[in-house]
């Protein structure tokens, strides 16, 4: 009994690994941006391309990367679609809520100018009406339901291709 609590607390940590790496890629991204000069109202249109691919492209290597080191290191190789989804629900939660206090502290001190920023580029586009203004709890809400959402979506389709020998 107690190898095998030691064993899922493993197999959580390492779940909760690629979550971690996630939300520093979803970080990085933000400050990068930032440091390319993408985050005004003029060029938002860049920034919101490369966050978004990066998202896409790190969710579902994180995801796929997660799930095959769980199946071939903590369950010899044999890995079923609910292990491998209880695996991606730990990874996107993990992601999410990291990814989030993230980017609360970049909206905070490394670009406090990013939400006005944003607004003006939404105006502009015709997204939001002048006078509106995008708040942090808006924002955060966004990301956090777009990222679980999201994550979730993948993670219900990459267990399924990398589950082997079982169900």
């Amino acid at each position: 009994l107690h190898l095998s609590i030691r064993r899922q607390r493993q197999m959580c940590i390492r779940d909760s690994k690629w979550g971690v790496i996630l939300a520093i890629i979803t970080f990085l991204v933000f400050f990068f941006s930032k440091i390319l000069g993408w985050q005004t109202a003029e060029t938002f249109n860049m920034h919101l391309s490369a966050a978004f691919g990066a998202f896409l492209l790190g969710n579902v290597s994180c995801l796929w990367l997660g799930l095959k080191e769980k199946r071939t290191n903590d369950l010899n190789g044999v890995m079923t679609y609910v292990e491998g989804l209880k695996s991606g629900v730990i990874i996107t939660v993990v992601a999410t809520v990291l990814g989030a206090l993230s980017l609360f502290l970049f909206t905070s001190f490394i670009n406090p100018d990013f939400l006005s920023e944003m607004t003006k580029f939404a105006i502009a586009g015709g997204n939001m009406e002048a006078g509106q203004m995008m708040n942090t709890s808006d924002f955060l809400t966004e990301f956090f339901t777009h990222s679980f959402g999201l994550g979730i979506v993948f993670s219900l389709i990459i267990a399924f291709v990398a589950k082997k020998g079982g169900k």
